[in-house]
């Protein structure tokens, strides 16, 4: 019952630490630290139940963390506040958190660990156990119990066994200098009871000459065992979760919270067939060589993760890890207890397991960096090295400046929308002031603002568990902002306030292009409604221009117009005084371009101004000279006064 709620417990955890900070608004170091108590409840917990089971007995020791645990989980349902949560689920020492609508489910894997205590009424505490502590009697009394539930009577005989421990006699003085049978001078060596060893004393013999090879080894192997195996836990859902947005007017990145279920049920199931394998190999080809072998197999299933790879093919990876690293997990389990002395025997394995919660509290800060990134740029944040028989991480994720690739200096780049954009966005002009501000924007290298290929660099960066401001992201904010104020001073007052409300370059070039591009019906129609307008008192260039920039948006919207129908819409709006050249261009057998066309107007209207300019120079000559001969011919006559 007891690994049936661990697991539940664990897989709660690898969901909840990628939504809390979503739900409580929680930095990226305080998301870190909801994942990491675990690890310290259970790192001390590990040690400490440990202790308490070679000082008090097994049973004694079974009971009490059922209790604390299951306690814990419930106390955690119902947490009124981040520091309560931390604190419950420090000493549940597994972590999930109730306030993101998984209260019931929090309840729920509790009752795993309530049932282990009523389990406790019915569990004998171990003979071998109380033999060494030198308790027959209690132990004889199990031993008839147990001999009598299964039908069967104890051998005849009594009961032999050691009240001493061979290792302890080789490293513990004796006590008090008693000189009796045990001391100087006698023959047999000094002994001491196993019922007299304490805590301090327990540590120093995993420590004595004779074990510290192992104990140090064996603590190698459990740090790789839980820094990969619950780096693959937490790996699983950020691998099927969705990917992650930077906003830049917030501290770090949000998560889409978006978990595919599917996926992460098929991945934990491979924790079966782990256990199978682990079960037929550990006998046949030992501990030691069961264990390399698939520690190197889910290194070779881990490295394709460190760049990106299809949801089959991740899935198919994180299920061959899964495999490897449970089978390791629970080989290491059956390896510990083999190699130390009943006396310290739940010590040992419980200090080499405190040791292996080190690397998982390390796992989450590991993640956290790596949730900093979008999903196609992640990197798994563990891989095995079998030679070591420990967990190494392979290429971590960056989280570092290299998102703002114009120009290694970092410098700003201002622009002067007055002169470097002289054309300003208006109704009809959409496509000339585009192209304007692309080619500014392709000059300096800064289209990836619009375009969305340079991202928001994240707020903070982690590294070696420290966190600290990411110089990338003011650069990348401060840039941003002069690119969107030359957008701004580069369009129509009537604009403006359409885009007013933009926080980055991005967001108002993608209103404008919305705006002035939009495929609705109703564009349509109003823009080919435009192209009807007649040439009236409108300079010929000007009318040319507004029919070509027409036409442009209607190909923005993949309205293209073919020449002919482009010409006709021209040769309708000008007036009759272009008839002759009207006339002539119908009459043509091939399609006349809109360039061409345009330069026949521009030379047709010219010679017309011509022709008008000299009828006028014409008629002013005429009445000048009339007035003369007028005048004259006054100045002539007899003038009287009266």
């Amino acid at each position: 019952m007891g690994w049936i709620s661990e697991a539940m417990e664990m897989m709660i955890l690898s969901y909840v630490w990628t939504r809390s900070s979503a739900y409580m608004g929680l930095t990226s170091k305080q998301e870190s630290l909801i994942t990491t108590v675990v690890f310290v409840g259970m790192m001390v917990g590990a040690y400490s139940w440990g202790l308490l089971s070679d000082k008090y007995g097994r049973r004694k020791g079974f009971l009490v963390p059922a209790i604390v645990t299951s306690g814990s989980g419930l106390l955690s349902s119902f947490a009124p506040n981040y520091v309560t949560l931390i604190l419950s689920r420090c000493l549940v020492g597994l972590d999930y958190y109730a306030k993101v609508g998984l209260e019931v489910v929090t309840c729920f894997v509790c009752f795993p660990f309530i049932a282990s205590s009523y389990i406790y009424i019915m569990t004998p505490e171990s003979p071998r156990y109380l033999c060494l502590k030198g308790r027959k009697n209690n132990a004889l009394r199990i031993l008839e119990k147990i001999g009598k539930l299964n039908g069967k009577r104890l051998p005849p005989g009594n009961l032999v066994t050691d009240h001493e421990v061979e290792l302890q006699e080789k490293i513990v003085p004796p006590k008090d200098g008693n000189e009796d049978d045990s001391g100087v001078g006698s023959s047999n060596p000094p002994r001491w009871k196993d019922s007299d060893m304490g805590a301090f004393r327990s540590q120093l013999m995993l420590l004595s000459p004779k074990l510290i090879r192992s104990t140090l080894l064996l603590w190698v192997v459990f740090f790789g065992n839980a820094f990969s195996y619950y780096g693959l836990v937490l790996l699983t859902t950020e691998l099927n979760s969705g990917n992650n947005k930077c906003n830049p007017n917030e501290l770090r990145s949000q998560k889409s919270g978006s978990v595919n279920y599917k996926n992460v049920f098929i991945t934990t199931f491979a924790e079966l067939p782990g256990l199978i394998i682990s079960a037929f190999t550990v006998d046949k080809f030992g501990r030691k060589l069961s264990m390399a072998v698939m520690f190197f197999i889910c290194c070779i299933f881990m490295l394709p993760l460190v760049v990106h790879q299809s949801e089959a093919v991740t899935i198919v990876l994180l299920f061959g890890a899964r495999i490897c690293i449970t089978g390791t997990f629970a080989v290491v389990y059956i390896y510990a207890p083999e190699i130390y002395p009943t006396s310290v025997r739940t010590t040992g394995v419980g200090v080499a397991s405190s040791m292996g919660r080190v690397g998982g509290m390390i796992c989450p800060f590991v993640a956290v960096a790596a949730n900093l990134l979008w999903y196609q740029s992640k990197n798994t944040p563990t891989s095995p090295d079998p030679t070591m028989a420990n967990e190494n991480v392979v290429n971590p994720p960056q989280v570092t400046s290299s998102a703002i690739p114009f120009n290694s200096q970092n410098t700003l780049i201002a622009i002067n929308a007055a002169t470097q954009l002289p054309l300003k966005l208006s109704s009809n002009n959409y496509p000339s002031w585009c192209a304007q501000f692309q080619a500014l924007l392709i000059g300096l290298d800064l289209t990836g603002y619009i375009d969305g290929t340079i991202l928001c660099p994240p707020a903070t960066i982690t590294k070696e568990g420290v966190t600290a401001p990411d110089p990338a992201h003011a650069i990348w904010l401060r840039q941003d902002s002069l690119l969107h104020h030359a957008i701004l001073a580069s369009v129509s007052d009537s604009s403006i306030s359409l885009i007013s409300t933009s926080r980055t370059s991005g967001e108002a070039w993608e209103k404008l292009a919305k705006l002035y591009a939009n495929k609705s019906r109703y564009r349509v129609m109003h823009l080919k409604e435009k192209l009807s307008t007649s040439h009236g008192s409108k300079p010929l260039p000007e009318y040319l221009q507004f029919v070509k920039s027409t036409a442009d948006e209607l190909a923005l919207i993949d309205k293209l117009l073919i020449d002919d129908d482009l010409t006709i819409h021209v040769l309708n709006g000008v007036g009759s005084e272009f008839r002759e050249l009207t006339t002539a261009v119908r009459a043509r057998e091939t399609p006349i371009t809109f360039k061409e066309l345009h330069e026949k107007l521009m030379v047709f209207d010219t010679f017309l101004k011509k022709e008008q300019s000299s009828e006028i120079s014409t008629i002013t000559t005429k009445v000048t000279r009339r007035n003369s001969q007028s005048k004259n011919s006054f100045n002539s006559q007899p003038q009287s006064f009266l």
